[in-house]
């Protein structure tokens, strides 16, 4: 099970993955799976109780973008127990079509 401490961890996790693997100016993508079969890929961590992670991520059609070209991602909170993995994944070139990890 992962914890309270794993996720105010990921910050540096996702920065130790990024320099043993020389990820570079690729970034880092992470992949959070449920229970459920739920993937997720979040951009950071919001906030994070001993019994839950909130954070925003990735989904294409939820994105909302305001007048200044900025967009906002949708937050959802999941139940600690519910997370049965967390995988890390070089971003693609620039980040296109997808949501990199990034450190508040």
């Amino acid at each position: 099970m992962f914890s309270k401490d794993f996720f105010e961890s990921l910050n540096g996790l996702t920065k130790e993955y990024a320099e043993e693997f020389k990820i570079g100016g690729f970034g880092v993508q992470v992949l959070v799976k449920t229970r459920d079969g739920d993937e997720f890929a979040p951009s950071r961590v919001w906030k994070v109780t001993d019994d839950a992670v909130a954070f925003c991520f990735y989904h294409e059609r939820k994105a909302v973008e305001n007048m200044e070209k900025l967009r906002a991602y949708p937050l959802v909170w999941i139940p600690l127990e519910e997370i049965v993995s967390v995988e890390f994944n070089p971003g693609p070139p620039g980040g296109k079509g997808s949501l990199l990890f990034t450190s508040k």
